[in-house]
């Protein structure tokens, strides 16, 4: 099989040798912390002549002979065009960034591009996106645009990204190993981008701020990313690769279209082993990696019991649970006995490495104690709540409810992102789609008020609580085109639309968040002037309650996790230290704070 990105970064890639372009954006990658080069000569291209035999597999797992490819993100980077822009843009100086601007506008069909970028009313950027691991072709993502650091644009308030495409860069002295001249990589396109873009997410007008955005879903990936298990060198053989394949399939099938079953492993050739995600791990793929890695290729019966024997006795040690429970999952449902056991631990960390692994293995008895760890200890929140969202059982649906109602933004904004990924026609987690632009959720109607923006994967308003409101007097811009205003002591409001084809148009609203939305949503507001008008609450301190912006719960080391009990004991263990609970898993990932 020849790989994918093989396919996207092999003969064909161009060397822009001493391109300045090419050296700004490969600046660029570097700031956002992919230094390293994911252009490489796949293993086993070459001649394998002279391998040596495959060692034996006894006592061995399938991480002991396999690493896994195509596990870390890839951004991608362009030059775009923001247009309808008030007044607010500029004309790009003389460089590379222009000359790929007015390229990109001719090939759109503008006959003076110059003209167009002079106008005030466009700005040329850099495009920035992220392509994760086990994306698909189609798929949306997030986009990132800033303006470059010479250009005299001062906003990108109100402005629309026209259609570009984003492609990989790579160091080519890097690719060379250090040897021969400097320049950039570039590939083909891996995804395009395009549409209105978010600014001011930080809640402030500073002038940095209003030079940079994003677009939620505003790009589509132009390849799939699969997973692929490598064989080591000294492992390298089709029959190996075919045993890894099984040992996984053994353990992970899923239903196919027309009925029947299929595992997730697809031995490719002496070196490749492709790896499809199940069901139950869609929402947290870096652990099905976890868990694939411990499964063993070939145990006697004796050496089974013996495995899980001491095993159990290792879950119950707040220095080796994590880890423990990973190979216990690995085992299959035969290990759920010995995890139940240890949901009655004296220990937190204990009670929730158990349930995590349960929740996988699709044993509801798992729910209360990841819902309980969940609200008591925040470094729980991320991996608690995906467990949660992949156990489809009722329970789940219920304890996810409870925890809306949580303190702490985190828990109450994962919880609603987990409920929905479960089930997105779940009562709880209904809205309405408003202007075609986004969605506003009313949650937990007997909780706090608070109000939520996301500007990751969806846009939506979320109003969690009892009815939050503005409080007059209040002024309040919603983009370029909309209105809110109270006067002091009025019980409602005027949202008024300002447009140079039909006029003024004016409706009244209570000062509900809710009906206020809901009115600027029928007078043809979008999401971003949305965004604008709440933001511009809260900096006035007009809005009655707290508004928070992707409140994502975070990941933690198993160090931080335990170290005040079994400090001693972990440092004896460096791999439970550095394995913690493992990567965030991809239900809560910010896509612009991941690095390589």
């Amino acid at each position: 099989m020849k790989p994918q990105d093989d396919r996207i970064t092999g003969a064909e890639l161009v060397l822009n040798r001493g391109s300045k372009v090419g050296w700004w954006i490969l600046w660029w990658a570097t700031a956002w912390g992919c230094a390293a080069p994911s252009f490489f000569r796949w293993p086993g291209s070459e001649d394998d002549a002279g391998m040596k035999k495959p060692t034996s597999v006894a006592g061995k797992t399938v991480g002991d002979v396999t690493v896994v490819w195509g596990a870390h993100p890839v951004r991608v980077y362009g030059v775009g065009v923001v247009e309808n822009l008030p007044g607010t843009g500029s004309s790009p100086p003389p460089g590379e960034i222009r000359r790929q601007a007015i390229h990109l506008l001719k090939q759109q069909g503008i006959e003076e591009p110059d003209k167009f970028l002079a106008s005030g009313q466009a700005a040329a950027v850099v495009v920035t996106a992220v392509l994760m691991p086990g994306i698909r072709r189609g798929d949306p993502v997030d986009v990132a645009v800033q303006v470059p650091e010479k250009d005299r644009t001062t906003s990108l308030r109100g402005g629309l990204l026209r259609r570009c495409e984003l492609y990989e860069y790579a160091d080519a002295r890097a690719l060379r190993g250090g040897e021969g001249p400097a320049g950039a990589v570039r590939g083909h396109a891996l995804a395009v981008a395009r549409g209105p873009i978010l600014v001011g997410l930080d809640g402030g007008d500073e002038p940095s701020s209003l030079r940079q955005g994003r677009i939620w879903n505003g790009g589509r990936s132009l390849i799939d990313r699969d997973f692929v298990l490598l064989l080591r060198r000294e492992h390298q053989d089709a029959r190996l690769a075919k045993l890894v394949a099984d040992r996984i399939n053994e353990r992970f099938y899923g239903a196919v279209p027309g009925g029947g079953m299929k595992g997730m492993a697809t031995a490719k050739n002496n070196v490749q082993i492709v790896l499809k995600v199940p069901l139950q791990y869609r929402l947290n793929w870096p652990r099905y990696l976890r868990v694939v890695r411990q499964i063993p290729l070939h145990q006697s019966p004796t050496q089974q019991i013996e495995r899980q024997q001491q095993l159990a006795r290792d879950l119950l040690d707040p220095a080796k649970c994590v880890v423990a429970a990973l190979k216990l999952e690995a085992l299959g449902t035969s290990a759920i006995p010995t995890l139940k056991e240890a949901l009655a631990h004296e220990h937190p960390l204990v009670r929730f490495a158990a349930a995590e692994a349960l929740a996988y293995l699709g044993e509801p008895a798992a729910a209360e104690v990841l819902a309980q760890s969940v609200a008591d200890e925040p470094r729980f929140e991320a991996f608690g709540l995906a467990a949660l969202a992949s156990l489809d059982e009722a329970v789940s649906r219920v304890k996810l409810q409870e925890l809306l109602h949580h303190a702490s933004p985190t828990v109450r904004y994962g919880a609603f992102r987990a409920l929905r990924y479960l089930d997105e026609h779940e009562p709880a987690v209904q809205g309405e789609f408003i202007n075609n632009s986004f969605y506003l959720h009313c949650v937990a109607p007997d909780s706090p008020s608070l109000v939520h923006l996301t500007t990751l994967g969806r846009a939506e308003v979320i109003l969690f609580g009892q009815d939050p409101v503005l409080l007059p007097p209040f002024s309040l811009e919603a983009g370029r085109d909309y209105l809110v205003t109270a006067q002091q002591d009025s019980d409602r409001c005027i949202v008024s639309h300002f447009a140079a084809d039909s006029g003024v148009r004016r409706e009244y609203s209570s000062l509900r968040v809710y009906d206020i939305v809901r009115t600027l949503g029928r007078l043809g507001a979008s999401y971003p002037d949305i965004v604008d008008m709440l933001l511009q609450a809260r900096r006035t301190q007009c809005l009655s309650c707290r508004l928070a912006i992707d409140a994502l719960p975070e990941s933690v080391s198993v160090k931080e996790l335990a170290a005040s009990a079994v400090d001693e004991t972990l440092n004896q263990n460096p791999e439970e230290v550095e394995s913690g609970l493992g990567t965030l898993p991809n239900l809560f990932l910010n896509p612009f704070q991941t690095r390589r």
